[in-house]
């Protein structure tokens, strides 16, 4: 087993927590590869588009800050790349989420307060409506406008959550990076990152504040990152405070094995990736897919659970 992988004692402690209502899944790009176009092929098409000139072409923060500047036009790329998506995830609706086997299903059925994500797609709700549980979507407020269609649709009762919404019954979907459906909330340039810490920086109210205590009152599992990508980099930097007080429970953190690389290189990215991260907070591993997590993760509640799901009381 590699070193800091997660064990039959790690394994327990996660169910533990989820059936108490102390655990908390965050939710990257890989729960949704096997669905829609990869970050590095919408990074390739968009070169394509806008004559990307140099060679990491796979970079999609990197090409559309190019691309939009280029075209001088943010609002313009940020359009394609959610067109791209939707193109996908309209041909996607709760029934396709019936398969309990499948990984945004397997969540929707365990009894979380919370789904904490930075993709754009809609495919937790989804997979939320097929599982019957009624539940409340919200935004992080990082850019004016993204502050101002939150505002609006609280208003309008849209189903953007008061932050002081009482929903302990009622799972809340979050999304930190925007979603497809506006696409000016969406997290995309290497400037969006930028302003996006700098935002919370200046200003931690931009983050529902039982979001942020997330990171203080509860494990979480990371699934479908690559901890070397600019978006966990991002995330988990905002946590990095947080979780320092944090260090008793185990954190989780699902890595795609690099590829790409010889072996050799990629068990060193694998070994140093491991070791910061164990020096700055307490992280265990689960070295495979994300639908390779949720599976085991549906046989490990099932075998203590049985099938019980939402049942199971939280405080």
């Amino acid at each position: 087993m590699p070193a800091n992988a997660l064990d039959d004692d790690d394994w327990d402690t996660i169910v533990s927590r989820i059936s108490n209502g102390r655990c908390t899944p965050f939710l990257g790009a890989g729960m949704s590869a096997h669905r829609l176009p990869t970050g590095r092929a919408l990074a390739q098409a968009l070169a394509e588009k806008h004559g990307y000139p140099f060679d990491d072409r796979d970079n999609l923060p990197r090409v559309a800050q190019y691309a939009a500047v280029i075209r001088n036009d943010i609002p313009r790329i940020k359009e394609q790349v959610a067109r791209q998506f939707s193109v996908a995830t309209d041909k996607i609706t709760a029934a396709d989420f019936a398969d309990r086997a499948d990984p945004h299903r397997i969540l929707a059925d365990l009894p979380f307060a919370k789904y904490l994500t930075t993709n754009y797609d809609p495919f937790i709700e989804r997979a939320l409506e097929a599982a019957g549980t009624p539940h409340v979507v919200d935004l992080c407020a990082w850019n004016p406008a993204t502050r101002k269609h939150v505002a609006g649709e609280r208003v309008r009762g849209g189903g953007g959550a008061s932050p002081t919404t009482d929903s302990d019954s009622v799972p809340l979907v979050y999304h930190l990076h925007g979603v497809q459906e506006f696409p000016e909330s969406m997290v995309l340039t290497e400037d969006d990152y930028l302003d996006f810490l700098a935002e919370i920086a200046m200003d931690p109210r931009c983050i529902r504040p039982d979001v942020s205590e997330v990171f203080a009152e509860s494990s979480v599992l990371f699934l479908g990152y690559s901890l070397s990508d600019i978006t966990f980099r991002v995330i988990f930097r905002i946590a990095l405070q947080q979780l320092q007080l944090n260090r008793q429970r185990a954190h989780v953190a699902v890595q795609l094995p690099p590829t790409g690389n010889s072996e050799e290189i990629a068990q060193a990215i694998q070994q140093y990736l491991e070791h910061y991260l164990k020096l700055t907070m307490n992280v265990r591993f689960f070295w495979g897919t994300a639908v390779d997590f949720t599976r085991e993760l549906r046989t490990r509640w099932v075998k203590v659970h049985g099938d019980a799901g939402r049942t199971v009381a939280t405080p």
